[in-house]
Formats: structure tokens, C-alpha cells, sequence
């Protein structure tokens, strides 16, 4: 079984619970978090998040990589994104990048035949460049990748 703990790192157990493998980084914080009510005002129960999506592309794992603006402030934005991809082969994971340099937030992605299709949003949710054109600089933007070797 592969999942995400709290912290955002991947983790691979057998069938009896066991940890096999955990990746070496985070694959950053998720996009929708929740806080729990606490019982009183001086506790704090913490939060709990919505993981993100793991999708199946021939025996490959792909999941979404985020690279915070700020390593030492968490919360300030994603200045780029990846989709990476995890192979089991047995005793390890090997991993390696399927598309890199998407600008800001990735939101949410899907597989096709040929393609992968990205919808992302740039770091702090605007482009500077289009409020000299008269644009709305406020965007989410849908890109296209091939998937490579196809």
C-alpha cells in the first residue's frame, strides 16, 4: 500500500502494517486543509488535510511535487510544481520526473493516451505580466504535456 503521511512524504507498507520504504522529501503541504475545533480555547487540535491524488500510468505512480517560494515559511506559495512518477521494483522505490517547471501550483491533473493535462495556478495566484497588457491577472492555467516515450 502506498500513502501520504501527515507531513507530506510518501510511505510504502506490506501487508502487515510494516514501513517498507519512505521517500527522502516531502511532496510539500496539500491545498485544502481543515482545523479541528478544539474542546477549549487553549488546546489546539490541529488540522487535518485532504491528500492529494495518486493516478496510475502503466506500472508507474504519478503524484504532484510542490516546491515552496520560501522553504523556512510555509503557507507563502509554490514558486514551481512537478508531476513525479514511483516504480516498485521489488526491494525500493526508483523515482523520476514526467513533467518539471510548471510555474506556481499545480491543482489538479489528468492522464490521457498521450498526454497529461495540468491545470495550475502561478505563485500567488497572479501574473504580473498581463496587468500591463490589460488582462485579468488573476489565472489558473491548462497545459498540455506529452508523456514521453510515446
Amino acid at each position: 500500500m502506498l500513502a501520504y503521511d501527515q507531513s507530506g512524504f510518501l510511505n510504502v507498507y506490506d501487508e502487515n502494517a510494516m514501513r517498507l520504504w519512505k521517500s527522502k522529501t516531502s511532496a510539500g503541504d496539500f491545498l485544502t486543509t481543515f482545523k479541528k475545533n478544539p474542546p477549549s480555547a487553549m488546546i489546539d487540535r490541529g488540522k487535518w488535510s485532504v491528500k492529494d491524488r495518486l493516478l496510475f500510468m502503466n506500472k508507474n505512480i504519478l503524484y504532484v511535487k510542490r516546491i515552496p517560494f520560501l522553504d523556512i515559511v510555509k503557507g507563502f506559495g509554490y514558486k514551481k510544481s512537478q508531476i513525479r512518477s514511483l516504480l516498485w521494483n521489488g526491494y525500493s522505490m526508483e523515482e523520476s520526473v514526467v513533467v518539471d517547471g510548471v510555474d506556481g501550483t499545480i491543482l489538479d491533473y489528468v492522464v490521457t493516451t498521450d498526454n497529461i493535462l495540468v491545470l495550475a495556478s502561478p505563485l500567488f495566484g497572479i501574473r504580473a505580466g498581463n496587468i500591463l497588457k490589460g488582462e485579468n491577472p488573476v489565472k489558473k492555467e491548462l497545459s498540455i504535456y506529452p508523456i514521453k516515450g510515446k
